[in-house]
């Protein structure tokens, strides 16, 4: 057995290579919130800002069930 193997015994038997996503791995990806950061400088010159945009996709039956419980 590998190492990984004895962690974890549904370690995948396939050899990915580093450059291929799974299709469980692009499943991930496409459920974590896309994040997009910005860094710019003010029009005087003087100040440095970073903008941090997070978006999350839900899907709308997600927030009703928050706002029945509320309710």
């Amino acid at each position: 057995m590998t190492p990984d193997e004895t962690v974890n015994p549904e370690y995948p038997k396939e050899k990915h290579t580093m450059d291929e996503l799974t299709p469980t791995k692009i499943e991930q990806l496409n459920k974590m919130p896309i994040i997009e950061a910005t860094v710019s400088k003010s029009e005087d010159g003087k100040w440095v800002i970073q903008k941090t945009t997070i978006t999350s996709i839900k899907p709308i039956k997600y927030y009703q069930k928050m706002l029945d419980v509320t309710a």
